[in-house]
């Protein structure tokens, strides 16, 4: 049987055989036009929005497991690789949000109910600027995988997963771990930043033994829009290793909650007081921990509800 395209309001559409992804390609607002890979048919769409270094094809390894998740794809050439260009400005070149967002209405205009994106270093600041400029309700949520920082997280929309790797360490050797902390933390909620061990920047984790976890964290996240999650039981509250005042008492100081598995995982702003008996105490109100059990004043541990005052672990 003959293989046809087909052109509806300018998107190219060329059918893959079964089993492999489609091409398609869509205009973005400045007149360029983006060429992407797209697969499943799901209502929840995500976009995937590669690093500097790596094109739509990059995705390959993952998108099986979006596709078995539910999710319809969209790996996207950002403008500048392999076919995909953007408009005739002198500066379209600095203009790659308007990539995400042509992938954004592309995915709208043919039938997703939700969408969500996922960007990669570059790619990730990219989705974030998109998130900033899109209309209210275009972008549900975002997955940072070790963005760049942008000028104004503060304006950022939908909720957000931040993930990147504890020592992940540009060519100076300068952590990126401070400024996506920071980026996290102006960011409006919801939100999470997840650290994951490891040098690996990006996409690289992905060729990592973190591989696996990294992709189910997508996953995970992705899957529940409604609570923030609890996937696995929490131990109690760890007072950051890096923080030498945490053994003085009747200090505040800066929390952070622990699977069993030790990876952290830090939900908004997550404050304690260690009192006068050397107990930790949290500050009411400081815990934004919704979890299946409902009440975020309280912590979760080996999934029963525990009282937000708990002993002060051990050095």
């Amino acid at each position: 049987m003959r293989i046809g395209t087909a052109l509806l309001a300018g998107v190219l559409i060329v059918p893959a055989a079964p089993g492999e992804m489609t091409r398609v390609s869509f205009p973005t607002a400045d007149g360029g036009i983006v060429h992407a890979l797209t697969a499943g048919d799901g209502k929840h769409a995500v976009v995937l929005a590669h690093g500097g270094r790596f094109t739509k094809e990059s995705w390959q390894k993952q998108i099986p497991g979006f596709l078995h998740a539910g999710f319809r794809v969209l790996a996207i050439d950002f403008r500048g690789r392999g076919d995909s260009r953007g408009g005739p400005q002198e500066d379209s070149k600095d203009d790659v949000h308007l990539d995400v967002l042509a992938a954004v209405r592309y995915l709208r205009r043919t039938g997703a109910h939700r969408v969500s994106v996922v960007g990669a270093s570059f790619g990730g600041a990219a989705a974030a600027r998109a998130a900033v400029v899109a209309e209210e309700g275009e972008i549900d949520d975002l997955v940072l995988l070790a963005a760049s920082s942008i000028d104004d997280p503060e304006r950022m929309q939908g909720r957000k997963l931040f993930i990147t790797a504890r020592d992940d360490f540009r060519g100076e050797g300068e952590p990126r771990l401070p400024d996506i902390r920071d980026q996290y933390e102006r960011a409006p909620g919801p939100k999470e930043l997840v650290i994951l061990e490891g040098s690996a920047h990006a996409q690289y984790l992905f060729d990592t033994e973190q591989a696996d976890r990294l992709l189910r964290e997508i996953l995970d996240f992705l899957g529940d829009p409604k609570v923030t999650r609890a996937l696995e039981p929490l131990v109690p509250a760890r007072v950051l290793d890096q923080d030498p005042l945490h053994r003085q008492r009747g200090r505040r100081v800066e929390l952070r909650l622990a699977r069993p598995d030790g990876r952290v995982v830090l939900r908004q702003p997550q404050v304690g007081l260690v009192d006068q008996c050397g107990r930790l105490q949290a500050v009411p109100g400081a815990f934004v921990v919704q979890t299946l059990l409902g009440d975020p004043a309280k912590l979760v541990v080996h999934g029963r509800q525990q009282p937000a005052g708990i002993p002060r672990p051990r050095a």
